[in-house]
């Protein structure tokens, strides 16, 4: 019996079709087997057969045993029954335990791997009101409060994990992402580099730092970081393209052009580098040779946002102005976060004088810029209200925009020196008033 249960947990994270067939066979043989019923109804629940996995639970005979709770919060939190499913883990938590951290754990990790990160969070703050939480809980925390959002408590307990052990260099990965995605990128590339000395080895972190240093305009540490996983990392194609990225930004054209072949050499379905190596064509001037591969892109990907974005650059800068807007929206329509295409779509319009189109374009890029960005955007706004006579709505993004930066008040001007006669006294009293 043994052995069928090994060979089935063996199956079970390979094939479920065969670990289903081994705990059938097993069941033939012992019908009322526990860990088998519990193997069985584990797989229905995987495959989204709830009721069935629920009325086979049911059925067991000991419902107190450990594990068959515990497959119940499961399947009670699957149901969305999650008040439930609190109430069994807390009747669990409350008796004595052998080894409580085991226990805490198995729960939380319930819930977590269900995406109810909340309620693995209620388990594990229930556990730290009267003990301080392991390194693995403390992962555990950590990785649901970056789930939910909550980057900064998340920042606190990666910090807790070094302090307690500053030589884990998962925690210093761990805390370089989650500064890296607040696009803090100072303290993501002190994470960072605190993970590679501590794991030399470490491609993916290596990598990580190559980003940083890239976004912080350091190309030449960034192109460093790449060239030094150019034997171990995987997937050669896509670190091709990083370093392409970093001779482009350094208008080396013909070394990222090199770069970028090579990575569609290896890559032949790779939208990325076919869109990279256009982007050097446009800047040399080769306009069909771009066209070509935006196009060739778009056959592989046609979601691909930014190759009809750069198609839409080709027709601006050759005065096709209504072509233009029209690849633009294609790009605005297949992704309307991006800032830099709802940026360009408001300057198209703006520049034709169609202020009242240009405005939707730079709400939706205010919405999603950052600081600097936004500030732009807002002063854009301004200035498109302006000129269609809404001098209040004008007014009031020009306030917005100065409670952000104070000093943006010159875009506006240089935007609208006509704003500068008709609203400086206005506008001078928001000023001070900002200031103030």
């Amino acid at each position: 019996m043994e052995e069928v249960e090994m060979l089935a947990d063996h199956f079970l994270h390979q094939n479920t079709e065969d670990a289903l067939r081994v705990i059938d066979m097993g069941l033939q043989q012992h019908p009322n087997h526990q860990d088998l019923m519990l193997g069985r109804i584990k797989i229905l629940a995987d495959r989204g057969n709830l009721n069935e996995a629920m009325h086979l639970l049911n059925l067991l005979i000991n419902q107190e045993c450990y594990e068959v709770q515990l497959v119940k919060i499961e399947l009670l939190t699957k149901f969305n029954r999650i008040e439930e499913a609190k109430k069994i883990a807390l009747n669990i938590l409350a008796q004595p335990q052998e080894e409580p951290e085991l226990t805490y754990l198995d729960i939380s990790d319930i819930f977590r791997d269900c995406e109810q990160f909340e309620t693995s969070l209620f388990i594990l703050e229930h556990r730290e009101k009267t003990n301080a939480l392991s390194v693995d809980m403390l992962f555990e925390k950590a990785y649901c409060l970056e789930q939910i959002g909550n980057y900064q408590d998340a920042i606190l307990t990666y910090q807790a994990i070094i302090a307690v052990d500053s030589y884990i260099g998962e925690a210093w990965f761990n805390l370089g992402q989650v500064y890296y995605t607040l696009q803090e990128y100072k303290d993501a590339l002190h994470a960072y580099t605190m993970c590679v000395t501590i794991k030399e080895d470490d491609t993916i972190a290596w990598i990580q730092k190559g980003h940083t240093h890239f976004f912080l305009k350091e190309i030449d540490n960034a192109y460093t970081c790449y060239m030094r996983c150019i034997k171990t990392y995987k997937d050669k194609w896509e670190l091709y393209i990083f370093i392409a990225e970093c001779f482009a930004l350094k208008q080396d054209y013909e070394n990222a052009i090199l770069y970028y072949k090579e990575s569609i050499r290896q890559n032949l379905d790779n939208h990325r580098a076919h869109i990279g190596l256009a982007t050097c064509e446009i800047e040399m001037g080769n306009y069909p040779t771009a066209t070509k591969l935006l196009n060739e892109a778009i056959k592989i990907c046609p979601d691909a946002y930014e190759a009809w974005f750069y198609l839409g650059e080709i027709e601006s800068r050759q005065q096709n102005i209504e072509q233009a807007i029209t690849f633009y929206q294609k790009a605005h329509t297949l992704n309307d976060a991006d800032v830099i295409v709802a940026m360009t779509l408001g300057n198209t319009y703006a520049n034709k004088r169609d202020y009242e189109q240009a405005i939707p374009y730079y709400h939706k890029a205010s919405e999603h810029a950052d600081v600097l960005q936004r500030t732009e955007a807002l002063m854009f706004l301004a200035t498109c209200y302006f000129y269609i006579n809404n001098h209040d709505m004008a007014l009031y993004y020009i306030e917005k925009a100065m409670k952000e930066d104070a000093g943006s008040l010159s875009l506006f001007y240089a935007l609208c020196p006509e704003g500068m006669e008709k609203l400086s006294e206005i506008i001078e009293k928001t000023n001070n008033k900002t200031t103030n």
